[in-house]
């Protein structure tokens, strides 16, 4: 049986109305980062996926290390989804928080393989964005994590703001109740 992470990691369809607001989010972040690109390496969906988990708090630079050796050793979903905690993590470990990092990459690759037969879905990206423009809007979202949206977010600076649900709690429109980020799970 699949791990909590796993059904938790499996994504349901969004509301038409959620599907309206992050098609104004991603659009108010392309106009403020137009020419927006990774400088990830991938080849698959699969690849991006897993790179784009790893970037969190890490550099594209370190995550393009790491990759190379992770691929080979769990080139899809279904070799992932069998692949031991302990030995995914000393392939990630300079990737930081490495820990939590296998955790979410194991339970998305059971959720991948459970749910989608080991291929990553198109069904939330393609209800926003033609399947030419995923990678832009993935690159773009990325760009805006690091350049905006980060651990003090500029929510000053953010087109966004109008939608967005952290720019819109007291301590974040209030700037003496303001905390550094998104409160952490306690």
């Amino acid at each position: 049986m699949p791990s909590t992470e796993a059904r938790a990691a499996t994504p349901e369809a969004p509301s038409r109305q959620a599907t309206t607001v992050a098609r104004r989010i991603l659009r108010a972040i392309e106009r403020h980062h137009p020419d927006a690109d990774t400088e990830l390496h991938y080849t698959t969906p699969f690849e991006l996926l897993v790179a784009t988990i790893l970037s969190a708090q890490c550099t594209d630079a370190r995550v393009n290390q790491v990759t190379p050796a992770l691929f080979r050793r769990y080139p899809d979903a279904r070799s992932l989804a069998r692949g031991r905690p302990a030995t995914l993590e000393r392939l990630i470990q300079t990737t930081g928080f490495f820990r939590s990092k296998a955790r979410s990459l194991l339970g998305m690759a059971h959720a991948l393989v459970e749910h989608h037969g080991g291929d990553v879905p198109a069904s939330v990206l393609c209800q926003l964005y033609p399947r030419a423009r995923w990678t832009v809007a993935s690159d773009t979202l990325i760009l805006h994590g690091r350049r905006i949206c980060k651990p003090r977010p500029l929510c000053d600076r953010c087109g966004a703001r109008p939608d967005c649900a952290f720019a819109a709690r007291p301590e974040t429109v209030d700037p003496r109740r303001r905390r550094t980020g998104p409160a952490r799970e306690r």
